[in-house]
């Protein structure tokens, strides 16, 4: 995802003209809307299994882009880096609980 951000960023610097930013921005949606199904879907799994505290991290939506600007991919960037960290933190305590023996 880091790199796709990164990815799309470049190409909308390099468009300086209508239908370029256009597009640019567009892209720009389209990833802001497959961050957002992620980060729900995230969400809904640890809803199912009661990590209600764990969930918590994933409520919020990606920040919404005002422009197709170097800033709203920073903000998105930056978004998805701290949802990442935060699944680390949870696969790392998970796999610091003995199983329980069913």
């Amino acid at each position: 995802m880091i790199e796709e951000i990164s990815r799309r960023r470049r190409q909308a610097e390099g468009g300086r003209h209508g239908l370029d930013r256009f597009r640019g921005r567009m892209g720009l949606v389209e990833l802001t809307g497959s961050i957002a199904a992620w980060t729900n879907g995230l969400r809904a799994g640890l809803l199912k299994e009661d990590r209600h505290d764990a969930a918590e991290g994933f409520a919020s939506n990606p920040p919404f882009a005002t422009e197709a600007a170097g800033a709203d991919y920073d903000r998105l960037r930056d978004y998805v880096l701290r949802r990442v960290d935060l699944l680390g933190e949870l696969l790392d305590a998970t796999a610091a609980v003995p199983p329980t023996g069913d």
